[in-house]
């Protein structure tokens, strides 16, 4: 079902358990991650932005899919493997897309191009 949550303080905004699904749904100025779900979940076309910490948080074996993030520290990060594809994660303090371990599928998704290097 879509919704929205918006300012929840010192809290994180969408807590899902494993084999959940999210999506069509806003979070938006929560004081810690926007979205959160454990493994084998689907997190797919929501927005995450303006949270205190990370727009999505995934555990393993988790899709996550043409979302957007922009948030005080990393877009999206998940825990490998799992699958990131589609997204939109730009302008965040931290990484746009943080893989943590190995194994993770990172395709197709619009990011913050590299600073140019110095010469």
């Amino acid at each position: 079902m879509p919704g929205s949550l918006t300012g929840l303080g010192g809290a994180s905004g969408i807590l899902l358990g494993s084999n959940s699904t999210v999506t069509h749904n806003t979070a938006t100025g929560n004081g810690l991650n926007g979205i959160s779900a454990d493994q084998r979940s689907l997190v797919t076309s929501n927005t995450a932005n303006d949270n205190g910490r990370n727009g999505i948080v995934v555990d393993a074996r988790t899709t996550v899919s043409f979302n957007t993030a922009n948030n005080s520290d990393d877009g999206i990060e998940a825990f490998c493997p799992a699958t990131i594809t589609h997204n939109t994660a730009s302008g965040n303090d931290g990484l746009d897309i943080k893989p943590i371990g190995t194994g993770c599928v990172i395709q197709n998704n619009n990011t913050t191009p590299p600073s140019p290097s110095a010469p």
